[in-house]
This record gives C-alpha cells, structure tokens and sequence, in this order.
C-alpha cells in the first residue's frame, strides 16, 4: 500500500506539491503565533516569581514609569545622593533587605566589544539579591575591579571583553529572565561610578550630582510578613525620589499581556479555523477527483480497507512533507523573525525551553495529519460504499 501511495503522490507532483505548501502554511503561521503565546507566559511568570525586590525607590526627576526600569533596555540617567536616602532607608520600619544600583549608560559596538545594545549598571555584590539568583551555576564569592557579570541576551563569547576602552574579565553570565536584566552588564558599583565619572556620554547628567556619591536605584525586600504597601507608603516620604512597587509594574504588564494574549489566540483560532478549511476543502476534494481511481480498485476486488489505508499513508507522507517544508522555512527566516518577536523589550518575553518547543511544533504536525486523514477517509466512505459500477459510470469510466 506505500508503493500504490507513493506512485500516486508522484503521478500527481504538482496537486502534492500544491498541497504540502497549504499544510506547510497552516503549521507555521499556528506555530509561530503558539511560541509567541508561550514566550510571554513564561515571561511573565518568570518575572513575578523572581524579581526580588518588593519596592524600588528610583530618581523622582526621571521622567520613566516602573515599567521602563524593569523591563526597558536602555538605562535611565538619572540619580539622587545616596547618603541622605540610604540613611532614610535604613530608618524606615519594614526594610528587611536592600541592595543599590547606579545605572550608567548604553553600550554598543561603538564602544565596547559586545555585538547589540546594552546597558551598564553597577551594583552592590555583598548586599545583591536581584542578580545572585539568575547566575548561570555557582555565583562568584566576590565581584570587584574590572569584572563584569553579563546578562542572558548580552551577545559575546569571549571571557574578556572592551567596555568604555576599559578590559573587563566575564566572571560569569545569567540565565534569561524576561525582564531588562537580559540586556544589561553588571560590573562593581565603585567600577561603574568610576568609568561615567569620565564618560562624555553621560556628562551633562552630572551637574548637582556627584557619581561617587550618587544612587540611580535602591531595591528593597520588605521584611517578614510586613505590608509592602505600607513599607511604599512610608519609604515616598524620602525627598527626591520616587517609589513604586515591583508586583504593580508586572500587574500592569500582566494586563497589557493578557490583551496581547487575545489578539495572539484570535491570531491562533484564525489561523486554525483557516487551516482545517484549507485541509478540509483540498483533501475532501482531491479524494472526490479520484474516486475513479478508488472505485476502479475496489471492483478489482480490493477490500474497502486497502482504499482507506492508501489514503492514511498517502496523508502521512503529504503532512510529513508540509512539516519539513515548513520546517526549511522557519530555518531560513528564524533570525528575523525571533529578532522580532523578542525585540519588544518593554514586555517580558522569556524564549521557551526546547522540550516545549519540539512538543509544540509535533502537536501542530499532528493536528495537522489527523484533520487530514478524518477528511480523506470520511470523503472516500460515500464511494466505497456506493457501487463501483455506478462511480464509474458516473465518471465516465465505462
């Protein structure tokens, strides 16, 4: 039966050929839109999980939202005098932990030898809880001078690298996050205040302000079973800054999210209900074209079950073509369109793992063969069982 099957596939090369497109078509639109779905779930579940911080107190003359700072990819210039807020901090009731940040600017190739844009932050190693967690195996004991941590999404593969004419050693590298940790290098805070102390990018920023004793962000954990809203509420009495909490910047990403997420499953049941109407409309009617063929078996004295089981292997190998067509496709334009798909760093997007990947595209492929083959065989169950005789008289057979 899989010769009969492929003899016929290759009689008809062109209606094959036009058919695999179509089911290649179906596969990659619905797998493309399920990996855009998947990426922003596992984005944002990361992000609420594991940001750490209930509340950041932030520069008050910054013209950003929260938003920007946990997910944008550009570092935000601005900066308050870390020893009044740090002191204000330290007397606040509910600051169970906190760790500084002083963001410093954006990198390039221009500047550094790190391929994309990044953006520089100095942070605090012995009070760090923000970034320890996403290291990629043991986290180094201490992290000073001319070291640099670098995020999930930062592009090198040297375990040296160029920063502002400055060498740093990599000591270690992050594991992806959804959030702007991914495009961000980290290096000692003493370091980076050094290095935007005589960097002519951010000069102008420094006019009241100055860089050894200046703060762009403080991440505080509440203490135990303390009210974050309350620790808010009293950390916005500090002059000069301003504060938000961590779990309202991902609720309003939750909610833009989830209107992404009905676009992108209108998106997903478009593309369905299209798919299983061209599968449904080509196959039906490539097996009605051919019911001559079926009937001219059948009066040959086939049994109705050689007919069904041409068909089943004559829609495998259509739908394993489709997947490997689709497949060279996603190859060849996997680079733009991932670029696109995560390149909208105001919302976190988390690319999914391989197993979800590979188990993703084999349901599609599936999905795909069974539509198929539940068409093909209930458009072939009228002919087999009308009399051969009268199918082929109808089409002219005899």
């Amino acid at each position: 039966m899989r010769d009969i099957s492929w003899r016929a596939l290759w009689r008809r090369k062109k209606e094959t050929a036009l058919t695999a497109v179509l089911l290649a078509l179906v596969m990659l639109f619905t797998a493309l839109e399920l990996y855009a779905i998947a990426g922003y779930e596992r984005g944002i579940a990361l992000s609420e999980a594991r940001l750490g911080a209930d509340v950041v107190v932030f520069a008050k003359e910054a013209p950003v939202d929260g938003s920007a700072v946990l997910f944008g990819s550009a570092p935000i210039n601005a900066y308050f005098d870390a020893e009044a807020v740090v002191r204000a901090v330290e007397r606040t009731p509910g600051v169970g932990a906190w760790t500084p940040q002083l963001f410093a600017q954006t990198l390039n190739a221009d500047c550094c030898s790190v391929e994309g844009e990044n953006r520089l932050v100095g942070i605090d190693w012995t009070s760090d809880f923000l970034v320890k967690p996403w290291v990629q195996g043991a986290a180094p004991e201490v992290f000073s001078g001319y070291e640099a941590i670098l995020g999930g999404g930062v592009a090198s593969y040297e375990d040296e690298i160029e920063i502002l004419g400055a060498p740093f050693r990599v000591v270690a590298r992050l594991l992806p996050t959804g959030t702007a940790l991914d495009q961000t290098i980290f290096v000692p805070l003493d370091t980076a205040r050094d290095l935007v102390a005589h960097s002519d990018t951010v000069v102008e920023t420094w006019g009241a302000h100055d860089p050894e004793r200046s703060l762009s962000a403080i991440f505080i954990r509440a203490a135990e079973r303390y009210n974050p809203d309350l620790l808010a509420y009293q950390l916005n009495r500090i002059p000069d800054v301003s504060v938000f909490r961590t779990s309202d910047v991902v609720y309003g990403a939750r909610e833009t999210f989830r209107w992404v997420l009905r676009l992108l499953s209108f998106g997903v049941a478009s593309v369905a209900v299209f798919g299983m109407l061209v599968i449904v409309g080509r196959l039906a009617g490539d097996v009605r074209r051919r019911q001559n063929d079926f009937a001219l078996l059948i009066a040959l004295g086939a049994p109705a079950r050689r007919v069904y089981g041409w068909l089943a292997w004559e829609t495998f190998a259509v739908t394993f073509l489709a997947a490997a067509l689709a497949a060279v496709v996603l190859l060849i334009l996997w680079p733009p369109l991932s670029g696109l798909i995560e390149s909208a760093r105001n919302q976190p997007f988390v690319r999914p793992e391989a197993p979800m990947l590979v188990l993703g595209a084999a349901a599609v492929v599936m999905a795909v063969f069974a539509v198929g083959l539940v068409t093909a065989l209930f458009a072939a169950r009228g002919i087999v069982r009308r009399a051969a005789g009268e199918v082929l008289k109808e089409e002219g057979g005899v």
